[in-house]
Formats: structure tokens, sequence, C-alpha cells
């Protein structure tokens, strides 16, 4: 057997593997119009939480909170996935991108500006807290 064919059968066992955890997740049950309709809702209900909080920085006012640092990694996450994935343009993450929420992206631009550095430290010195 050659390389391509063992690459061949390693990206199948991937694929096989990636879609059994998805279903066993549960959005590998969901279709993609679903996922994408869910997905929506998730960053409507972030957007309209972020609004009904006030006009602070963060979650709870001045100080950073649990709260912010996973809103953060959430809205990280999909803003990574719509600038290296393609997307269609009406997918939640694209219009996350677009600036179809502003709060949204406000905390994570504030976020990002005030602890950015401080994460990147973090997963540069292999995932231990620097000093």
């Amino acid at each position: 057997l050659g390389l391509g064919c063992f690459v061949g059968m390693a990206i199948g066992h991937g694929r096989k593997s990636f879609l059994k955890r998805a279903k066993g997740h549960g959005i590998g049950l969901h279709t993609k119009e679903e996922r994408s309709r869910m997905g929506m809702q998730d960053l409507q209900a972030l957007e309209g939480a972020l609004a009904s909080l006030g006009d602070g920085p963060f979650v709870h006012g001045a100080g950073v909170t649990t709260i912010d640092c996973v809103l953060y990694g959430m809205t990280a996450n999909a803003l990574f996935t719509a600038a290296n994935y393609p997307c269609d343009a009406d997918s939640p993450t694209a219009k996350l991108q677009a600036g179809a929420f502003p709060r949204l992206l406000a905390h994570y631009k504030h976020f990002e500006s005030e602890y950015g550095h401080k994460i990147r430290d973090v997963v540069s010195a292999g995932g231990t807290s620097p000093s």
C-alpha cells in the first residue's frame, strides 16, 4: 500500500470518528439549517443579555468575571471560524464578523485589548499561568 492509501484511510477514519462524536454531543443530529438557526438564536440571546445589563465594559460592570471569560472564548472561536473557514454569508459566524451583533463584538474587542496579551502568554507557555 502506498502513502496515499494510508492517508486516505486515516482521513476516512478521522471523518467517521468526528461524525460519531458530533452525534454523541447532539449537534450531529441536526441539519445545517437547524444548526444555523440555533447558532443565530444563541448570538441573539447573548446580544440581548448584554443590552439589558447596561453599558459597563464587562458583563457585571467594570471588573471582569468568569462569564466575561466564557463569552470572550465563545466569541473568539466564532470569529476565528468565520475568518478561517468558508461559511455562508448568512451564517451566524459570518454575521457576527460583519458586525450584526455590536455589543457582543464590543465586549470581545474590549476583553481582547485588556487581556488578550495575557492569554497569548499562557498559550505560548504551554497552558501554564505566567508569573
